[in-house]
């Protein structure tokens, strides 16, 4: 707002023919800069209306057309992964087989097994998978995720890597086979500084006398 006489000038006569020249230099000597109005932010109206809430609260009960949202679309399903962690060790004393099998209640099933047999590490890593995935089948889990830190034998599992060795080849197309007996089956490499639990349940069993 302004009381300068060339603006109430202009004010005064909004259509001054032939003057257009004069409209141009009285506006020159202002730095005129044009806004736009900002759009109104969906936040603000949210804030707005849990500011001021209607009593007279109407529940959307009518179907609404169209896609539903992904957050609506629930599969029955989904809580039913089942995991399995496993570990094994292989010294001079013998093998041992540690497994963690997880339910989809997050409670923990402990198995620890001795291998009576000589072995390689990378065999009693193979062993170690294949008594997980068979206890998991007993107990009827369908979709299982499987966690190992040899990242050896998940990689060869998953086709990653190849397999040199015949005996591992073996061990290999039995865990393939076993795992097409689940519905979803899964294998992801994790750190051995993660796998301590498991770790030490393979190693306890080697260490300890019969």
């Amino acid at each position: 707002m302004t009381k300068a006489d060339p603006i109430r000038f202009m004010l005064n006569k909004p259509i001054p023919y032939s003057r257009i020249a004069r409209w141009i230099l009285m506006l020159s000597e202002f730095d005129i800069t044009v806004m736009y109005p900002k759009a109104q932010k969906s936040q603000a109206l949210s804030d707005l209306l849990a500011y001021l809430p209607d009593n007279d609260e109407n529940l959307l009960m009518e179907e609404i057309p169209g896609e539903l949202p992904e957050g609506m679309i629930c599969n029955e399903r989904t809580q039913e992964w089942w995991a399995i962690t496993f570990d094994g060790s292989s010294t001079a004393k013998g093998g041992g087989a540690g497994i963690v099998l997880t339910d989809p209640a997050g409670k923990n099933h402990i198995q620890a097994y001795k291998l009576s047999f000589d072995c390689t590490n990378n065999e009693a890593e193979y062993e170690t998978l294949i008594l997980g995935m068979t206890v998991a089948l007993k107990v009827e889990a369908r979709k299982v995720m499987i966690r190992g830190d040899s990242k050896l034998v998940i990689q060869q599992v998953k086709g990653e890597f190849s397999v040199k060795e015949p005996s591992l080849a073996i061990y290999r197309t039995m865990v393939q086979e076993l795992a097409k007996n689940f519905e979803e089956c899964q294998f992801e490499h994790m750190p051995r500084t993660q796998n301590r639990y498991v770790d030490a349940l393979a190693t306890c069993l080697v260490l300890c006398p019969k």
